[in-house]
């Protein structure tokens, strides 16, 4: 049996790499993202990315991202951004 939650982060993650892969690498080169690849580091997001991400995270999970919650360790890579998602809706409930 799935988990709930395990299955909600985990499409939360697929969503969110397509969407990077897709739209801020306009779905150029070998998709070598990963769940953990350090998005800043790499290259992949930088401050309008990020305003582009958080405009589409909102709009495809039905969440609000605070000002406040837009911090390195929230946006480090995917699995951290599905997590805080996974936060969001989970409070919204």
């Amino acid at each position: 049996m799935i988990d709930q939650s395990s299955f909600s982060r985990t499409e939360a993650t697929r969503q969110i790499l397509q969407f990077l892969h897709e739209e801020l690498l306009n779905g150029s080169g070998p998709v070598t993202l990963q769940a953990d690849t350090d998005l800043l580091a790499s290259g992949t997001v930088d401050s309008l990315g990020v305003m582009r991400l958080v405009a589409f995270l909102e709009a495809a999970f039905a969440v609000t991202i605070a000002h406040e919650d837009v911090t390195m360790e929230n946006f480090l890579n995917a699995s951290a951004i599905a997590a805080l998602i996974c936060e969001r809706q989970e409070g919204a409930l």
